[in-house]
């Protein structure tokens, strides 16, 4: 399955972009990136990111999050991201993007952290 995302926004103004598929090439990760700047463009710069669905993730896909987390930053945002499956969260790991994400198990608890 290609890359599928879903955007909600909270009542707290905080985004959640919900995915789902493969998050593999700077092609499919195009219509995300817009939809996130539109999002900014909104004035709404504080983003929950739901991996639960996601299946699997190259470096590509793991340079938009880092993009992502860059262009929030950038308008004194924040990204966190929650629901790893444990063969994600041992790539974040790994390419210690756990130093640089905030990284939690529970959409609560980035809710919780994102809104502090």
């Amino acid at each position: 399955m290609e890359l599928d995302f879903n955007i909600s926004v909270k009542p707290s103004n905080v985004v959640r972009i919900d995915l789902k598929g493969r998050l593999l090439s700077e092609e499919k990760t195009a219509d995300l990136i817009a939809a996130f700047d539109l999002q900014i463009a909104s004035n709404r710069i504080k983003f929950i990111i739901n991996i639960e669905e996601l299946e699997y993730v190259n470096s590509v896909g793991l340079n938009s999050f880092i993009r992502l987390l860059t262009k929030a930053r950038k308008n004194d945002g924040e990204v966190a991201i929650f629901g790893a499956n444990p063969r994600l969260e041992e790539l974040i790991i790994l390419t210690k993007l756990n130093t640089v994400f905030d990284i939690f198990k529970t959409e609560d608890e980035a809710l919780e952290a994102i809104n502090e």
